[in-house]
């Protein structure tokens, strides 16, 4: 096709312990970038970091600071020792998806992208050394999941709540 790369492939991060993982962090890196890159095309302010359609939805930014919570909880559950809830300036705390509540407060982009390049640092960290047979084992404190399962699920929840910020913030200056 016209105007797309000759050559396409997920990003190469070494010394990692276990090939399967060493895939799926990879996917989950590569979709970071590619989300950062429609993110360019939209504005970035303040203003469109808050926007919502309906007051106390869904802003780009909570929804970005969201990905970067939800990554750090799930790797607590793997076992990565992380604060409970991290401080931050984004009101994460008061997110809750589960009853459509979404605090607009996250307002600073480049923030957000930097408290999720340091979540994504300790998770890249974390997984490296994981022995293959830890990757598909089911943990005695968490019989319901695995680690592969869980950076699958990462993916997934990065990737939809991405598109969600991405034309939010495109949204906000047809407003």
């Amino acid at each position: 096709m016209p105007g797309l790369p000759s050559f396409r492939d997920l990003p190469d991060i070494p010394n990692f312990l276990s090939p399967q993982l060493a895939v799926l962090a990879s996917a989950l890196v590569d979709g970071t970038r590619e989300w950062r890159s429609e993110m360019e095309l939209v504005p970035t302010t303040p203003a469109a970091m808050t926007f919502q359609v309906r007051e106390g939805q869904h802003s780009a930014g909570a929804v970005l600071a969201h990905i970067a919570d939800v990554e750090a909880k799930w790797m607590r559950t793997l076992g990565l020792p992380y604060p409970e809830r991290e401080k931050t300036n984004f009101d994460v705390h008061l997110i809750d998806p589960d009853n459509d509540v979404w605090p607009a407060k996250a307002d600073d982009y480049a923030a957000i992208l930097a408290w999720q390049d340091l979540v994504r640092a300790r998770t890249l960290a974390f997984l490296i050394t994981l022995e293959a047979d830890q990757v598909t084992e089911f943990r005695e404190d968490r019989p319901d999941c695995t680690a592969a399962w869980v950076v699958n699920h990462l993916i997934g929840h990065e990737a939809y709540h991405a598109g969600q910020a991405v034309l939010l913030a495109h949204l906000s200056s047809s407003r």
